[in-house]
């Protein structure tokens, strides 16, 4: 679809990014904990400050929300309701996706 033609993000929906943030679910039951220290580059960042770093994936998840309010993208209701939303993707692939695998090493 041409660029033109995209709708524009509407801050009263639930945010999409938000709710991909059920990967912080996901990622809390692979490493056994939310509370896993962890840093990532970011090309959006300032340049005197190119990475950020979390003390649990959680934390990610939540700054990812605050970023989307302090922008103008959402409003605050939609950035939690993507939260949530989120939250229960990521249960819901736990439960009846994905598998643990028995390690044969």
């Amino acid at each position: 679809m041409p660029r033109s033609f995209r709708p524009k993000p509407s801050r009263l929906f639930v945010d999409t990014q938000c709710a991909r943030c059920g990967a912080a679910v996901v990622l809390a039951h692979a490493f056994g904990s939310d509370r896993v220290f962890f840093a990532m580059a970011s090309p959006s960042a300032l340049a005197e400050a190119p990475e950020r770093s979390f003390k649990s994936f959680s934390a990610a998840a939540r700054e990812n929300a605050d970023s989307r309010v302090r922008a103008g993208l959402h409003f605050r209701f939609a950035t939690s309701a993507g939260l949530r939303f989120g939250e229960q993707i990521g249960r819901h692939a736990l439960q009846h996706f994905l598998r643990a695998v028995e390690r044969t090493y």
